[in-house]
């Protein structure tokens, strides 16, 4: 911004002088010393004035620069990004939305928004202001050997799932992020023939850390607003308890050998921290 705003000072004096140039010609009758200090003196004049108004439109300049930043902050891109890949995958709406929140949850102007720039490695929690930002600090932990780090609004785990994106920027792309991690749900709800049970498995394979993970989405869930009808959504216990599918075709859960993986985002036996934490006590079997 400091540079663009240099630039637009340098042009705003260009056109000031160039057009007190023409103007302050004087002809005829003056001496050429009486013309030069008439002329300097005009100079000075118009250079205050020149300067006082390049000045005003920078600082208007940069106000709106700010408040056109400040409008186009990340803090709905996971959302809506969610909505869309629960649409495309046939995933219950705020259940994608709340595991979302409970992911990379962070409080903007008091209330908690999922935040796209969000890495998670090691079991601390990064947010950055900017994808480039974030993106930056993936590269520098992967060049100093860091394989197993989150990535993005639903932290895909670069370990066990990065080879499904082409880059890092893929990872960070909140749209991509969100297919991926609806497709993945929805292969396990067929798995594991439950709503409930996928969630948990989303996280982790261990009953304990998966039974902690579903708790935390239900308590966001109950907090969400509802859905438009035309969105998938969960709304009895007979949708959740649809019969297994016998036949695992999705490739994410699958090495590159063919051998089945454990179907979350982290890996059985590996810690992870919780991003968020909230108090409710309302569970909700979605």
């Amino acid at each position: 911004m400091r540079d663009l705003l240099t630039v637009r000072w340098l042009l705003c004096r260009r056109r000031a002088f160039g057009s007190l140039a023409r103007r302050a010609q004087i002809r005829g009758g003056l001496a050429p010393a009486a013309w030069f200090l008439t002329f300097l003196f005009v100079l000075s004049l118009k250079k205050r004035e020149a300067r006082l108004s390049c000045l005003l439109r920078q600082v208007i300049t940069s106000g709106l620069l700010g408040a056109t930043q400040a409008f186009a902050a990340p803090v709905d891109l996971c959302d809506d990004a969610a909505r869309h890949a629960a649409r495309h995958a046939d995933v219950p709406t705020n259940v994608l939305r709340a595991i979302a929140k409970v992911e990379t949850g962070r409080s903007v102007a008091g209330t908690v928004k999922a935040w796209p720039w969000t890495v998670n490695i090691e079991g601390k929690g990064y947010w950055f202001e900017s994808e480039e930002e974030a993106q930056t600090f993936v590269r520098a932990a992967y060049m100093r050997g860091a394989r197993s780090f989150d990535i993005g609004c639903f932290q895909i785990n670069f370990r066990w799932h990065g080879a499904a994106f082409e880059s890092f920027e893929t990872m960070f792309d909140p749209m991509e992020n969100a297919l991926y991690a609806a497709r993945f749900l929805q292969e396990l709800r067929r798995e594991m023939g439950s709503w409930a049970k996928a969630v948990g498995a989303y996280h982790s394979r261990q009953p304990q850390r998966a039974q902690g993970y579903r708790d935390r989405v239900e308590d966001v869930y109950a907090g969400l607003d509802v859905v438009r009808s035309s969105e998938p959504v969960a709304t009895s216990r007979q949708r959740l308890s649809e019969p297994v599918l016998s036949s695992n075709g999705y490739p994410l859960l699958q090495h590159a050998d063919g051998v089945t993986r454990s179907g979350s985002l982290v890996p059985m036996g590996e810690t992870r921290r919780y991003i968020i934490r909230l108090d409710q006590t309302v569970a909700v079997g979605f």
